[in-house]
């Protein structure tokens, strides 16, 4: 008995997939292929090595081997009835009617699946995206769903020379072996499929050479992590392969130094980064609140003075331009700062493990970190404080400290206090 759609679908991590309505790009098909992907590979088969599923039916031959280091080939129709030798025997019938009957179930299965992801697919996106593709007698049944992708990523999702510029320069990038391996990986990974919609795929050589260049320029790992891999056989050096040595180097390496998820720059840099999202959401949030503000102050002056129209739209609009200036350097100001900080975090945590040391730490925290100043509607930062704020939210409080905020923002608090902590020690 051949599987329904229903029942294969109610096997997908993603048994439904948002519709768009916007036109298709790389960075909205991107993700329904991922999502693809995760579902065909839910899916139990032998095919391309037996641990992937139906991932075959996805991506492209070249990029399976990259995944899996196996070739996929899918079931072929074994035809409606089996094949027999003339004058066989009754054991020979009976084998060759059950390997075509297994033959028969398992491409059915496989016809079910393609089925099922192709629906996913065309309803993530307007039908009008689709219809060069779709055929008015027999739909989408005489493309397989990696030319269903290769036409969206052709006709929508094109990648400019300057984004592919901008992703090679991660393999420029000093590898950091105090940070999740998962995460280089990611990195590299995100970087080939960028290439490969921009129409310079990478083979798994070129993937394997490209990543091994980046931990080497790093100089960080054990030698005899490095001889190993130089030593392995050339058949031996696969994509999979490559992840699960040197996740291994690099989590023994991580504990031979005592580096934990609390202590590496990774982790470091990642709430750096929080602090600059949190800095850019109150910007916008004062921002509006502010305009709101002058909105109600000059729109009332019209009502009140009975003041020409065009005249007070125009006050308005040079007062709210004045106010978002100033407004955005202050905040390009904070970026600027934050930024110039986690690439000292970053550099000072490569420095602690460049070597087969103990990890050391600063004895007290940068000078920059120290100078800053507390205000109650933007926390802490280094252009003024409560009493000086030109950009004051509602109920702002002019005499809040950050000995008492008196329930003032938050923003890089926690940062602030833990390096004046440690100055004290």
């Amino acid at each position: 008995m051949s599987e329904s759609p229903q029942s294969i679908i109610d096997l997908f991590p993603h048994p439904t997939i948002e519709k768009s309505t916007e036109e298709p790009n790389y960075y909205s098909i991107k993700p329904v292929e991922k999502k693809l992907i995760r579902n065909v590979a839910s899916i139990p088969t032998e095919l391309g090595g037996g641990n992937h599923g139906f991932l075959g039916l996805v991506v492209t031959p070249q990029k399976h081997v990259n995944i899996t280091g196996n070739v996929f080939t899918p079931h072929l129709n074994p035809g409606t009835f089996p094949t027999f030798p003339q004058n066989p025997t009754q054991p020979i019938i009976a084998q060759i009617s059950a390997t075509h009957k297994e033959a028969l179930r398992v491409w059915r299965k496989q016809q079910t699946v393609i089925k099922c992801i192709k629906n996913q697919l065309t309803n993530a996106f307007e039908d009008k995206y689709f219809d060069e593709i779709n055929d008015l007698c027999v739909g989408f049944n005489n493309v397989t769903m990696q030319d269903m992708l290769a036409y969206l990523y052709d006709r929508f999702g094109k990648i400019s020379s300057l984004e592919l510029e901008e992703g090679e320069k991660t393999f420029s990038e000093p590898f950091d072996a105090t940070a999740p391996f998962g995460s280089f990986v990611k990195k590299i990974e995100e970087t080939m499929d960028l290439a490969e919609a921009g129409g310079c795929p990478c083979t798994q050589e070129q993937l394997v050479s490209k990543s091994f260049n980046c931990i080497l320029k790093a100089q960080t790992l054990p030698n005899t992590a490095i001889r190993e891999w130089k030593r392995a056989a050339q058949t031996d050096k696969t994509w999979t392969n490559f992840k699960n040595h040197f996740a291994r180097e690099v989590k023994e390496y991580q504990q031979d130094q005592g580096i934990t998820a609390s202590n590496s720059s990774y982790n470091v840099a990642n709430a750096a980064n929080q602090s600059l999202l949190q800095a850019q959401n109150d910007f916008k949030e004062i921002t509006n609140s502010m305009i709101d503000d002058i909105r109600k102050e000059f729109y009332g002056a019209l009502n009140s003075n009975n003041t020409n129209d065009q005249q007070c739209h125009l006050t308005y609009q040079q007062a709210q331009q004045a106010h978002l200036s100033q407004s955005n350097n202050d905040i390009l100001t904070m970026i600027r700062e934050l930024k110039e900080e986690i690439k000292d975090l970053k550099a000072n945590r490569t420095r602690n493990y460049s070597q087969n040391t103990t990890p050391t730490y600063r004895s007290s925290p940068p000078n920059n970190i120290l100078k800053f100043k507390y205000c109650w509607t933007h926390g802490c930062n280094r252009t003024h404080s409560s009493q000086h704020c030109r950009m004051p939210a509602n109920n702002h409080k002019k005499d809040a400290t950050i000995e008492n905020m008196q329930g003032g923002c938050q923003f890089n608090i926690g940062h602030f206090l833990q390096a004046k902590e440690k100055s004290s020690t």
